[in-house]
């Protein structure tokens, strides 16, 4: 990062609400970007490069405190983006438009949290090198592909025996929802998560 400005407020209302509101530029030299490329054998992969990038973010943030039982957290950011002169045939490649994300928490008793979170990611665009991931426009010697946004609900128990041994459960994309995050690789479906985790 070789240059960063920021700006903002920040407040506290009442006891129970808190907000932020920010405006950031920065930067960034040599930021890593990804392009899918197919090799020899028809295999597709990603391809790294590296590209001065100035990114732009208008964002804010809100909290909720209801007494010790319930906390609410929501967010929400634009992106905008400034390529160098050099990058004419590049873009931003796989960055989102914009992200927000909303999440409860519900304390069940002490030390049991269940947690329920939505996030959702604006639309992207993807260089790829073949036309089989769906509508695609030819651009420089590829194609792009727009991915559309997408929204991942999660549901996620956590439980805190003592200060160093606790277990967490994580029922992921619980919509089931068909979504890609990097051009030509789609996520799975619905996931079942659980672990355990003990501080030394």
């Amino acid at each position: 990062k070789r240059l960063a400005l920021a700006t903002g407020i920040r407040g506290t209302v009442t006891q129970v609400f808190r907000f932020h509101a920010y405006l950031n530029t920065a930067q960034y030299e040599d930021l890593q970007l990804f392009r899918n490329v197919l090799d020899a054998d028809g295999t597709n992969e990603f391809q790294a490069f590296y590209e001065t990038v100035g990114i732009r973010t208008l964002g804010g943030e809100a909290e909720f405190d209801l007494g010790t039982l319930w906390k609410f957290q929501a967010g929400i950011e634009f992106y905008g983006y400034n390529m160098a002169e050099s990058s004419e045939d590049e873009r931003p490649w796989n960055m989102p438009t914009n992200r927000w994300n909303a999440s409860a928490t519900y304390k069940v008793i002490d030390g049991l949290n269940v947690s329920a979170d939505a996030v959702y990611t604006g639309r992207r665009d993807a260089f790829v090198t073949t036309d089989a991931f769906g509508e695609v426009t030819p651009f420089n010697g590829g194609y792009v592909l727009e991915m559309p946004g997408y929204l991942d609900l999660n549901l996620t128990a956590n439980y805190t025996y003592n200060e160093r041994l606790g277990a967490w459960v994580t029922l992921a994309n619980i919509a089931n929802s068909k979504y890609t995050v990097w051009g030509g690789y789609p996520v799975q479906g619905f996931q079942f998560l659980t672990g355990l985790h003990y501080a030394f």
